[in-house]
């Protein structure tokens, strides 16, 4: 099984999709850092998750590819393809491999991207705090603006969380405090949600995805795809 709990005191960070003259490749190979797994679809029936390891080997498909000077990650999903866990459509998604608790410390997730290709529908999936049981906290994007939903043990909270800049460019963080508080910031605009305890003892990853919304007919094919320029998470864990 990939995930799994980090070690008490760890502290470690993601630098996946960065440029390449700002990756520290070395620390990558030495485990110094967070890796990510990739979860995409697998001939219209089932779910693959490709290890970090493979990633870095130079793996690429038809959901995943790399560009091998800047270092960016173009993520694609389709309406053809199965559908994963708790998700209502399909995704593709970089997952941390490694689970952790809320209430172990502070953790962070900070991604830019870029919107390449919007769904029929216009949303879109695009970054998520996940536990064993569904999304904690969704990041989709509405027309010009992100929306944020929240299901933290006090009820599902949705608001508006940002403006999508021009040329689709979004920047986003995902912040959490053992303390019982979720960040979430859209393009400088920030919303903050109050965690349950029960939630926030649970295990729970960062993913940065892209994937459609609602499921379609066969009939009308369609794809979602986004490039991440740099994807970064920090953990100070207890």
């Amino acid at each position: 099984m990939l995930l799994s709990r980090l070690m008490p005191g760890a502290c470690v960070a993601i630098f996946l999709a960065a440029p390449a003259s700002a990756m520290d490749l070395k620390a990558v190979q030495t485990g110094q850092t967070q890796p990510l797994a990739l979860q995409q679809p697998a001939n219209r029936v089932s779910v693959e998750t490709v290890p970090s390891t493979r990633l870095r080997q130079g793996y690429h498909s038809i959901f995943y590819t790399r560009d091998p000077a800047s270092g960016a990650v173009t993520l694609t999903t389709t309406s053809r393809q199965p559908y994963a866990g708790h998700d209502t459509a399909p995704v593709t998604a970089l997952r941390e491999e490694n689970a952790w608790s809320m209430q172990q410390g502070t953790s962070h997730m900070q991604a830019a991207m870029q919107v390449d290709h919007l769904p029929w529908n216009g949303r879109m999936l695009i970054g998520r705090l996940m536990n064993a049981e569904g999304p904690v906290a969704i990041l989709e994007t509405d027309g010009n603006h992100v929306t944020s939903s929240v299901n933290a043990g006090h009820g599902p909270q949705s608001v508006v969380s940002g403006a999508v800049y021009p040329q689709n460019q979004i920047d986003y963080s995902i912040s959490t405090a053992p303390e019982g508080m979720i960040t979430i910031t859209v393009n400088g605009t920030k919303n903050m949600f109050p965690v349950a305890p029960a939630v926030a003892a649970h295990p729970v990853w960062f993913e940065a995805v892209v994937g459609e919304t609602d499921a379609l007919p066969a009939r009308k094919p369609d794809f979602a795809r986004a490039t991440f320029f740099s994807i970064k998470a920090d953990h100070q864990l207890r």
